[in-house]
């Protein structure tokens, strides 16, 4: 049968194959705005001032520090906001995996009666259960002071406690904080100092009241405490995990002299009395270095920059066979010379009382990490490394991943294919002062701190984060 409208037909033929030259193809079929649900793809969003061909960031907005919440949504970060010659620091808080940023916690803690204006934050630590109870350390009420007092949440920074930290030294600064798991409705918090003398302490407060801190500090000698860690186990093992260093138990032979080490030992506690009844391994303890290495070739206090602790899951300090730990080392000495034997860093394992070595950095002296996280039991598990120096150049820090920490002697690393920003050369000055000289992982001296990185894994081991840092002076 012939149609009726021959002629209409033909006419609207013609338009479209008229319209198909001439309308843009994603007008036609417009990309969705959303992320590909199989690759996360990113895009780098040039900020203000920042330097051209790099990815630095826009000064002022240093991270200091970062803790994320169990439920991996809840995040909160300590920064610097001031320009060059000051130090103002302020807390942020996101509830979306930061997607979204808040100071609603800021102002809350600074309308506390006891909060003293001009008093600088520097750590942050969240309880490995709870994304709403945290604490982060502050000055004393002298600005500058470094971190000498702790401010606890119960409720996600709505409301803040003052904890009234027993008066410190004048040199004596809050160098690691922890929180443990809940007990019975209760949990802990501690906390370790140093004084770059060897007099550092350990407090522990119970959560019921805040209000009295117990000097926990073993007979282990003239030492200063560098990380501590809550077991995860806390309920039923009561151990605490110590790394802390001495300048008294070794001496350098060489042309540095340095003297002292750096050890690894667990405190079994009595928790309703707050107190450690005994170290779990003889004092001072494990040193942190290989096993095949020299006795006394870890840093001494007066070397160590930096250390950081992490346990798995199952971990307790009450089974030898439970009983793995992860400890990265950065030795803080010049480079413009190499790491002298006595000063040796890396990533170590220690498995009760052997060591492995799982990086060694000490002979590469551009290169030092400065934290480390892992998710994981004892049996496997997920480490990722952050280093200190980053390369000014490209604004860059490198981060390293292996899915393969327990293979002993050395597991495979994998070096981030897009590691994040931090070591920028500002104002044209590289890490020699001169202008525009960049050198690769030569941290640009910036203000008075070293630029570095903060690695986290999420408690489902899926995600990763890593965040610029400069490091408050101790």
């Amino acid at each position: 049968m012939k149609t009726k409208y021959p002629n209409l037909f033909g006419i609207l033929a013609a338009l479209m194959l008229v319209a198909s030259f001439v309308v843009p193809a994603n007008l036609i079929s417009p990309a969705s705005v959303a992320a590909d649900p199989g690759i996360c793809k990113w895009d780098t969003v040039r900020q203000p001032n920042a330097l051209i061909g790099t990815v630095a960031i826009l000064n002022p907005s240093d991270t200091i520090d970062m803790a994320v919440g169990s439920d991996f949504n809840t995040m909160y970060v300590i920064v610097d906001v001031t320009p060059v010659g000051g130090s103002n620091t302020v807390l942020y808080q996101s509830a979306v995996k930061g997607l979204l940023w808040s100071l609603s916690r800021w102002n809350a803690l600074v309308r506390e009666p006891q909060w003293v204006a001009g008093n600088n934050l520097y750590q942050v630590a969240v309880a490995p259960d709870n994304p709403n109870f945290l604490a982060v350390t502050s000055d004393n009420g002298t600005a500058d002071t470094g971190p000498k007092q702790v401010w606890v949440s119960q409720n996600g920074g709505s409301d803040w406690d003052f904890t009234n930290v027993p008066a410190l030294g004048v040199t004596e600064t809050i160098r690691c904080i922890d929180i443990s798991v809940d007990y019975g409705g209760k949990r802990d918090m501690g906390i370790g100092t140093t004084t770059g003398a060897g007099g550092g302490r350990i407090f522990v407060v119970k959560s019921t009241g805040f209000s009295g801190w117990v000097e926990n500090t073993e007979s282990l000698g003239a030492v200063d405490f560098f990380a501590l860690k809550f077991s995860p186990s806390y309920a039923s093992d009561s151990s605490m995990a110590l790394v802390f260093a001495d300048n008294a138990t070794y001496a350098c032979t060489d042309f540095f002299g340095f003297q002292g080490a750096t050890y690894y030992n667990i405190a079994w506690r009595d928790i309703d009395q707050n107190k450690i009844n005994q170290m779990a391994f003889t004092v001072p303890g494990i040193e942190v270095r290989d096993s095949n290495w020299t006795p006394g070739s870890s840093p001494g206090l007066l070397q160590l920059n930096k250390a950081d602790l992490e346990l798995p899951s199952d971990f307790s300090g009450q089974a030898a066979s439970l009983r793995r730990a992860y400890i990265s080392l950065d030795a803080n000495v010049t480079c413009l010379n190499s790491k002298p034997e006595c000063s040796r860093d890396g990533i170590f394992r220690i498995d009760n009382t052997t060591t492995y070595t799982l990086m060694d950095t000490s002979n590469d002296k551009t290169k030092s990490i400065y934290s480390i996280a892992y998710f994981g039991t004892y049996a496997s598990g997920k480490l990722l490394a952050g280093e200190r120096w980053g390369d000014s150049c490209t604004a860059t820090v490198p981060t390293w991943f292996t899915d393969s920490p327990t293979t002993c002697p050395i597991p495979c690393w994998y070096e981030a294919l897009k590691p994040t920003t931090g070591a920028a050369c500002y104002s044209g000055l590289g890490a020699s002062g001169h202008a525009g000289l960049c050198r690769h992982r030569v941290t640009a001296l910036y203000n008075r701190r070293h630029l570095v990185y903060l690695p986290y894994i999420s408690p489902r081991g899926q995600r990763r984060i890593c965040g610029s840092y400069q490091p408050q002076q101790r």
